[in-house]
């Protein structure tokens, strides 16, 4: 989050960056998050008269949630409106805290040759465990496909060394979204080793 705090009147509609999370689907009177994030007047002058950019530097694509004691798993919806005191707000969003994939190394041994499991439990709901093995250090992908082959989430997509890992699916989009029954692919992608694996949700 940026680090600059001001004060206006809740759900106003002026100048500047507003963001508004909220804990069901409704009206946003009582949001969990009201928060405005970059400067009214934009643009400012330094010592010398020298006139600046006050937002510079602030990426309005990104918001860090910290500190307001969200709960792991629930879902939230959001929203935005951005500067121009006509706009509308944004369609609404929602996210599911601790939806972020963790990938844990199961264990320290060496590996010589990358592996890709079929996922545990499979059929899965809500969630299942898909290992994988990495042999040599390299960039390592998996990427979730639904029947139609659209990417719907992408689970690993980072430099890792070599070892045994596990990673945690629980459904989900790239958005947080709870994915409709059925059966999706999941693909590893590792220097030159390639495999897909297919799991079944079932609600």
């Amino acid at each position: 989050m940026y680090g600059h705090s001001h004060n206006y009147e809740k759900g106003a509609v002026r100048d500047g960056n507003l963001f508004q999370v909220r804990t069901d689907e409704g009206s946003y009177d009582e949001p969990v998050i009201d928060a405005k994030r970059d400067f009214e007047n934009i643009y400012g002058v330094i010592s010398n008269l020298t006139p600046i950019d006050k937002n510079k530097g602030i990426d309005l694509s990104k918001y860090m949630l910290t500190g307001v004691g969200m709960t792991d798993g629930s879902t939230y919806w959001w929203r935005v409106r951005y500067r121009d005191r006509n706009l509308q707000w944004s369609d609404e969003r929602s996210f599911i805290i601790g939806s972020n994939t963790k990938v844990e190394e199961r264990s320290g041994a060496v590996v010589k040759e990358s592996k890709l499991y079929v996922n545990y439990p499979n059929p899965f709901n809500p969630t299942t465990a898909i290992q994988f093995d990495i042999a040599g250090t390299g960039h390592v992908r998996m990427d979730v496909f639904n029947v139609n082959g659209k990417l719907v989430r992408t689970l690993v997509d980072k430099e890792m060394p070599s070892g045994q890992y596990s990673v945690i699916w629980n459904g989900t989009n790239d958005n947080g979204q709870k994915l409709a029954s059925g059966i999706y692919f999941y693909r590893l992608t590792a220097k030159d080793y390639y495999s897909i694996k297919r799991a079944i949700l079932i609600k």
